[in-house]
C-alpha cells in the first residue's frame, strides 16, 4: 500500500501504534499533505455509503490532528452532508 493510503486507513482505528506509524511516515517525508486530503476525500465518499458515516466527524478530527501535529500544515475544511447532523 501507498503510505498515504495506510494513513487514511489508520484514521479509523487511530490507536497509539497507528500514531507511531503515522509519525514515522511523516518524519521520513513519505506523506504528501495534498495527496492525503485527496485520498481522504475519496474514502469519505465510500464511508458515507456505509455504516461508518456516523463516525466521519471523528475521522476528520483525526485527519486534522495529523495535518496540524505531524505534517505542520493548515487543517483542510472537510464538508459533510447535513443529514449527518440529525
Amino acid at each position: 500500500l501507498d503510505p498515504v493510503d495506510v494513513v487514511v486507513s489508520k484514521l479509523k482505528t487511530f490507536r497509539a501504534g497507528d500514531l507511531d506509524d503515522i509519525r514515522a511516515m511523516a518524519d521520513r517525508l513519505l506523506l504528501n499533505p495534498s495527496r492525503l486530503v485527496e485520498r481522504f476525500q475519496l474514502a469519505k465518499e465510500h464511508w458515507l455509503m456505509d455504516s461508518r458515516a456516523p463516525e466521519l466527524k471523528q475521522y476528520i478530527e483525526n485527519l486534522h490532528m495529523i495535518q496540524r501535529d505531524y505534517l505542520f500544515v493548515k487543517e483542510t475544511p472537510i464538508e459533510l452532508p447535513d443529514w449527518l447532523d440529525s
